[in-house]
């Protein structure tokens, strides 16, 4: 295994594995309706990163998206959080995993509180915000350096008509304030946090009361423009970072390489 003292990792939240086709419209989420786990696969395989955090992974009778793509990928130490039915396709769980060039230890899941938000579409169904939670695990890098890895999914505030300034919006954003981050140990932070925003210090200053520092998020992370996936980090030096926007899933891959 050669080692150069850097770790470069990718964030991505899949849709289940769906993309669009190249005549579909990719700002319509209907769209989104093929099989596009192979492509996914193609596109984690060119980049090559060290570690992989995906969000709206699938599993379901024995089959799990994580595993697959782990496995095509070569890379034995996985992980996948599933934590509720999915809102996507009837008989799966939807979670999140993390995906790793090196042995992850000290894996934890921190269920969060369901805010209960709800909301009818357009043929009078009720659609429910879904559980969720923060996954976490240590990379234990060649060197002996520990590094930790934290990943989660809020819920879609602006998708419920939820206030960021309202008290339900509040105890959500909290919740997340208070659970993430590991004093002391360097620190990655790879989510979906469905907020708009190229900063989040406005919705989430708690976030950086300690040494935690983002990636500000200039280019937007999905087909609508919008900027809702972000990275964070402690302990680390950012060498790079980039979106990857020639794919056809609701969210693009964001990358990032650390050093110490």
């Amino acid at each position: 295994m050669n080692f150069s003292g850097k770790i470069k990792t990718l964030q991505w939240n899949i849709g289940g594995g769906r993309t669009c086709s190249e005549l579909s419209d990719p700002a319509d989420p209907d769209s989104y309706i093929e099989d596009g786990l192979d492509s996914i696969i193609a596109i984690l395989r060119r980049e090559n990163p060290d570690v992989i955090t995906l969000q709206e992974t699938h599993e379901s009778a024995g089959s799990s998206q994580a595993e697959i793509i782990a496995g095509a990928l070569g890379l034995e130490s996985w992980f996948n959080d599933s934590y509720d039915d999915s809102f996507m396709e009837a008989g799966c769980r939807i979670g999140q995993a993390v995906i790793s060039r090196y042995p992850i230890t000290n894996r934890i899941f921190v269920p969060f509180k369901n805010p209960g938000f709800r909301v009818r579409d357009e043929a009078g169904n009720e659609i429910r915000s879904i559980n969720s939670g923060l996954s976490a695990a240590t990379i234990e890098l060649p060197d002996g350096v520990s590094i930790r890895i934290e990943t989660f999914h809020m819920p879609a505030f602006h998708f419920f008509g939820v206030d960021l300034r309202s008290e339900a919006a509040g105890r959500v954003l909290q919740e997340v304030s208070g659970t993430i981050g590991q004093p002391g140990m360097p620190t990655i932070v790879q989510a979906d946090f469905n907020l708009d925003f190229p900063s989040l210090k406005a919705a989430l200053p708690d976030f950086f009361d300690g040494p935690l520092r983002e990636i500000v998020q200039e280019s937007p992370t999905n087909p609508k423009g919008k900027r809702l996936d972000h990275i964070l980090y402690a302990g680390l030096k950012l060498e790079t970072n980039k979106v990857i926007k020639d794919v056809r899933t609701d969210h693009y891959p964001l990358i990032a390489q650390f050093s110490w």
